[in-house]
């Protein structure tokens, strides 16, 4: 499939925008477009093309002053965020979208909210803490909304602290801030009460190894569902979220490749995020996701540069329950799927950013696949999960150099250094098939002869890293090369 959504609700959106919106009549006529055309026959928009191109005031159907919040979004390579305005509705649209009472059991526990994400007007931190707090006081049971920002020793202290007197701590941050949460607590010998932990995760993704990791340290099996997570932007406002189902989804495709591979999955296994708002109009165009939807800044055919695929839940139901799963994990996460409701909302696979990647050689490689090759359980012995990636150059030699932070009891021994680097080239070569061609052929052959690799690693030790998470957005991808030229196809 390659849209979600209202074709009719997207027209009429794209009608609306002509009328209201000076900016966009000025953009079609810039493309040479009347509005008059077929809906998929008008251009896409972007924040560069679109966005940034006109005054502010011309891309709103109505005064800044008739929104009720603003929020901004990370800037990219150091440049100003944008701010997006957001209208009553939309925040209201949010709350009925995010199912937390039934996943959560906020009726029959007693739970501490913990909003451990980014603050100041970034979208993560200060509209998670609208939504909780919202929630809390709307509830007609015992639960406690508290925001602490990335705030690593305030986060460890309240935890410890308060969470004896609630049945469960919901805490909402991302996979990276939570790493750092552990290593915070073990360094202040802090036991974490990991039996009573639950998660929401957004931000950015996280590996199924990651979850699993999880799932051991709370000595519970792999069917017992703790961590979710979101897909939201401050473009766009929540788009989806996991639910048990489709994350027994995801561990069936990371448990079973020959079934991820009939499904159509790549081995590097995204996140299957249930559409979350129905008043969205999804597209995939060549693998990239767009989005119309009415809103503070109207999104029209808006381009978020995010790598997608989109997927039927019933079909997706119906092949599990045909496939012949054969370990006793895979049948039960099976039946988890099978006794799911057949009219969940359809499926969105997010991949990561479809413009973020490094160029070597020809083969590009996503931030994503970083992400979940870092995250790995073999690198998790001796990393954070924090890392910088860029495009360098020896000479005419061009190779991937990662700046990687050290746990905290690891030292940066030469033998260490080249494990690491061994067992990203490794797990890059297995996710990667082109990678793994140039890496047999090029690579492999020569390491031993004149230490020719494809990543040198250069190692922090921690905190250096970890202790930038209070205060910056983004402590972990790729980062510009030492050429605007580098990463172009």
């Amino acid at each position: 499939m390659n849209t979600l959504g209202s074709l009719e609700g997207a027209k009429n959106t794209i009608a609306q925008a002509i009328e209201k919106i000076p900016a966009y009549r000025k953009f079609l006529e810039k493309e040479g477009k009347t509005g008059q055309e077929s809906f998929h026959e008008l251009p896409c928009t972007s924040k560069k093309t679109y966005l940034l191109q006109f005054p502010y005031e011309e891309l709103l159907p109505d005064p800044v002053s008739s929104n009720a919040a603003v929020f901004a979004s990370s800037g990219s390579s150091g440049k100003k965020p944008f701010y997006w305005v957001y209208k009553k509705e939309s925040l209201f649209e949010t709350l009925s979208g995010l199912p937390v009472e039934a996943m959560f059991s906020l009726d029959k526990k007693k739970t501490l909210v913990i909003d451990a994400l980014s603050l100041g007007t970034w979208v993560g931190g200060d509209y998670i803490s609208f939504v909780a707090k919202t929630i809390a006081l709307k509830a007609q049971y015992p639960m406690t909304a508290l925001t602490t920002g990335t705030n690593l020793d305030e986060i460890v202290g309240l935890i410890d602290n308060f969470g004896k007197y609630y049945d469960q701590i919901l805490l909402v941050t991302s996979p990276t801030v939570f790493s750092h949460v552990m290593l915070t607590a073990e360094h202040e010998k802090i036991s974490l009460p990991f039996q009573k932990m639950t998660y929401i995760f957004t931000e950015e993704g996280f590996s199924e190894d990651f979850r699993i990791a999880l799932q051991k340290k709370t000595q519970v099996p792999e069917t017992t569902f703790l961590a979710y997570s979101l897909f939201a932007s401050a473009d766009t406002d929540l788009l989806g979220m996991e639910s048990p189902f489709s994350v027994a989804l995801r561990k069936l495709c990371f448990h079973n490749h020959k079934f991820a591979d009939d499904l159509g999955i790549e081995p590097d296994f995204p996140h299957f995020f249930h559409n979350a708002n129905q008043h969205v109009y999804i597209e995939s165009v060549g693998d990239e996701l767009w989005i119309t939807k009415w809103q503070g800044i109207p999104l029209l055919r808006y381009n978020l540069h995010d790598r997608i695929y989109l997927y039927s839940w019933s079909k997706a139901q119906e092949f599990v329950k045909q496939y012949p799963f054969s370990s006793p994990l895979e049948k039960q996460l099976a039946g988890i799927i099978a006794a799911a409701p057949p009219n969940l909302p359809d499926m969105i696979t997010v991949f990561g950013r479809a413009d973020s990647a490094i160029n070597l050689g020809g083969t590009k490689i996503y931030e994503y696949v970083f992400d979940e090759i870092i995250r790995s359980a073999e690198l998790s012995q001796y990393l954070t999960g924090l890392y910088k990636a860029k495009l360098a150059f020896d000479g005419f030699y061009s190779y991937i150099e990662m700046l990687v932070e050290l746990k905290e009891n690891i030292k940066p021994s030469k033998e260490t250094i080249g494990k690491i680097e061994d067992l990203i080239e490794f797990k890059l070569a297995y996710i990667n098939p082109e990678f793994r061609s140039d890496y047999e052929k090029l690579y492999k052959p020569r390491i031993a002869s004149i230490g020719l690799k494809a990543i040198k690693v250069k190692t922090v030790p921690w905190p250096e890293l970890s202790s930038k998470a209070e205060t910056t957005i983004k402590i972990r991808g790729i980062t510009p090369s030492d050429s605007e030229s580098d990463q172009q196809p």
